[in-house]
């Protein structure tokens, strides 16, 4: 009874040690700050406001559907 007792107690200690070790490998996903998009006015697609080009009020994707945009 007492080896049965031993080796529930080694199993369970293994299994706790073994979730706390995988909890500090993989910390759970920082949330990432939200990017304001705008959308091209030549094509439809949205982007990120950072990686826009700006004409006045209007953004584009490229600096080709700008020129289309403005010709």
């Amino acid at each position: 009874m007492r080896i049965l007792l031993l080796i529930l107690a080694v199993a369970v200690a293994w299994l706790i040690l073994k979730r706390l070790a995988a909890s500090r490998q993989n910390p759970p996903p920082r949330i990432k700050e939200s990017t304001q998009m705008v959308r091209c006015q030549q094509c439809g697609v949205h982007l990120a406001l950072s990686d826009a080009i700006k004409h006045q009020q209007v953004y584009f994707c490229s600096i080709e559907h700008k020129k289309q945009y403005l010709s």
